[in-house]
């Protein structure tokens, strides 16, 4: 992996650690198999992430239709778990 490549993925870690609470990097807490199903996200915080990613990889030269794609890649393999959080009404999203 190139260079500026590895600093993006790093820092797309660290910002997504960092919005569940967890430092980044954490070699104790990765070393662990699926250690992203350790932590969970609401659908509104993972929408927030989407969008903060793809507009920092729109500032690294990724054409805005490549950066879509990463995002959704790099959430199926690297994203917290998804919940729904749920009230006496119902559902909240």
């Amino acid at each position: 992996m190139q260079k500026k490549q590895e600093e993006i993925l790093e820092t797309c870690l660290k910002e997504m650690f960092l919005r569940v609470g967890e430092k980044y990097p954490n070699p104790e807490f990765t070393k662990q198999p699926e250690w992203y199903r350790a932590k969970s996200w609401t659908e509104k915080e993972e929408e927030n992430f989407r969008k903060w990613m793809i507009k920092y990889l729109r500032k690294n030269k990724i054409r805005k239709k490549d950066a879509e794609s990463e995002v959704g890649m790099f959430l199926l393999q690297w994203g917290w778990t998804t919940i729904q959080k749920i009230s006496i009404r119902g559902i909240i999203k």
